[in-house]
């Protein structure tokens, strides 16, 4: 969703290049790109993607969090048709952002039901105040 190239972050820690980083590391990076993850969905992914000697496979992991945006070796490949990404795609990723509880849920409705009417109160135009960060 956010198209972060993770690999990058990664490669900071792999100074051999080997492809694997610890679980601790591997954990580590995944909080530097702000990916809020429960205990339980670390230790899944670690286990996921664990190799033989119990550190982690990050290179599978990237390829797999890639495979949703491009085809790997397209480079080799340039006839290839990389299927375009639609909302469908991503609507895991924004629905565990949207997550609340009934009492944060309600807060956000009595915000945004005060933020409504004081709009129409003092009939606010808001309007040319997004359109200076449309960038279409």
């Amino acid at each position: 969703m956010k198209r972060i190239r993770i690999n990058e972050f990664f490669k900071d820690f792999d100074k051999l290049r080997k492809g694997k980083v610890t679980a601790a590391q591997f954990k580590a990076i995944l909080s530097t790109l702000s990916i809020s993850l429960t205990d339980e969905e670390y230790k899944t992914l670690t286990e996921r993607y664990q190799t033989d000697d119990s550190m982690v496979n990050y290179q599978a992991f990237c390829d797999s969090i890639d495979s949703i945006f491009t085809v790997k070796g397209l480079e080799k490949l340039p006839t290839v048709r990389v299927k375009p990404i639609e909302s469908a795609d991503t609507d895991l990723a924004r629905k565990k952002y949207l997550e609340f509880c009934d009492r944060e849920r309600q807060i956000m409705i009595d915000i945004c039901n005060a933020y409504q009417q004081q709009i129409l109160v003092k009939r606010l135009n808001l309007k040319p105040l997004f359109q200076d960060f449309d960038i279409t």
